[in-house]
């Protein structure tokens, strides 16, 4: 079997002189920048952990990868360095076991198809198939920036992460294949093999842009769910402040049916006119007639359930935002507040708002009692609302709002306390 170490093809003989050797510097800085890309190319697909342990074991894996000698009948690189590198990603990666898995497969088989063509058949020399190597991982990684999705957080749903993991079995099947099938020393057709080979990286290359297409795809869906939430979320309020203006204009009609019913019938008739939402009056804040139609009714929403609402509201203008962005930032800021709130006892229950429009930029703080939040697969908070199918959008709907206007959005948990804070372009 002809396995050789990479290190010891190309280090010049004796110790002494291994640093001072310019190949030896030459193939390590090589070295080095194929492993960052190889890095950066898993980072295009999968979140990367912030946990500097986490992101060490994940490049470390990325440079056995792109530097691991692939030859036929090779038992001793290729299984260690994709079991390497396959759980490198597993414990350095966020995300689902199945996109983990399918694009540690997708990606380590990609660099090892290169591998095994450059070194079988393109280039007996190794310092050459070095530069081959680097070449090949700054193009992986330059054709992967331009094609993967924006969000790495993106996740599909288990079936499609299925599915694309079964697709990956033909490419990989040939890789391990012509690699471990081989037996050493016998006559191979060539043609055959690097046609086969180019065409797993042909196969992995297509199951690529499919991820970044079924992404995208997802990122529209989602984004076109939480626009006609906002939309409906406008058109509710909407439809409430013009039944307080119906219930204002009917007034004097309901007045004169007050002093016509009987003794008995007077008391249900005005507490059926109090229960109505309608009845509510919308409160004067600010400048914007929007922000204060949201705000009347989310303090309703919360004397209801017993918190304190302060407000602080310097907004002197209408903002020039639509009206269902207002709505869905302020809205939904709102309703997380309120979720935050009721899980205390009604005593400490409050929720401040401060907004302020200067200078052609609106800053928004809204702060509620907070308790660590139980985080999703994705590492998202996660609502404790039951229905969590229909719920759990309102930050992801904030940020997508704030992001049109060229905003930001931070959120923090300091001493029991929960605030978000916002700013966008006006």
């Amino acid at each position: 079997m002809k396995t050789i170490p990479y290190l010891s093809s190309i280090l010049p003989a004796g110790l002494g002189g291994v640093f001072n050797s310019v190949t030896f510097w030459v193939f390590l800085v090589q070295y080095s920048i194929g492993a960052f890309c190889i890095y950066q190319t898993v980072g295009c697909f999968l979140e990367i952990k912030k946990k500097l342990p986490a992101r060490l074991f994940l490049l470390l894996g990325s440079s056995l990868t792109g530097g691991m000698i692939i030859y036929l009948a090779d038992f001793d690189n290729l299984p260690p360095t994709m079991a390497v590198f396959m759980a490198s990603v597993c414990l350095g990666c966020r995300g689902s076991r199945l996109k983990r898995l399918t694009m540690g497969l997708i990606i380590s088989c990609t660099i090892f198809a290169c591998n095994a063509l450059i070194d079988n058949y393109l280039t007996p020399e190794h310092i050459h198939g070095s530069v081959l190597r680097l070449a090949f991982s700054i193009g992986v990684y330059l054709w992967a920036r331009r094609f993967s999705p924006q969000k790495k957080e993106f996740e599909l749903s288990a079936p499609l992460w299925g599915i694309l993991l079964l697709l990956t079995a033909a490419p990989i099947g040939i890789v391990l294949c012509i690699v471990l099938l081989s037996v050493y020393g016998e006559i191979r057709n060539d043609v055959q093999d690097m046609t086969l080979l180019g065409l797993a990286l042909f196969s992995f290359a297509g199951l690529l842009v499919t991820v970044a297409v079924l992404a995208k795809q997802k990122e529209l869906e989602e984004e076109q769910a939480l626009a006609e939430m906002n939309e409906n979320y406008y058109k509710a309020l909407k439809e409430q402040n013009f039944q307080i203006r119906r219930l204002k204009h009917d007034l004097s009609n309901h007045l004169q049916t007050v002093l016509s019913l009987p003794e008995k019938e007077k008391d249900a008739y005005i507490k059926t006119l109090l229960e109505n939402p309608a009845a509510y009056r919308t409160v004067q804040y600010c400048g914007d007639e929007t922000v204060n139609i949201v705000l009347s009714a989310k303090e309703e929403l919360m004397r209801q359930k017993g918190i304190s609402f302060q407000v602080d509201a310097d907004i002197p203008r209408p903002l020039s935002m639509e009206k269902t962005d207002i709505c869905g930032i302020l809205g939904n800021a709102l309703d997380n507040a309120i979720e935050g709130a009721v899980l205390f006892p009604e005593k400490e229950r409050y929720i401040r708002l401060e907004a302020r429009l200067a200078k052609g930029i609106l800053a928004l703080k809204v702060e509620n009692p907070g308790k660590e939040p139980v985080m999703n697969e994705k590492g998202r908070p996660q609502t404790t609302k039951n229905d969590k199918k229909s719920h759990g959008y309102g930050l992801l709907s904030i940020q997508e709002s704030v992001k049109k206007y060229g905003g930001e959005v931070e959120v923090r948990l300091e001493n029991g306390k929960f605030t978000l804070f916002l700013y966008v372009n006006q």
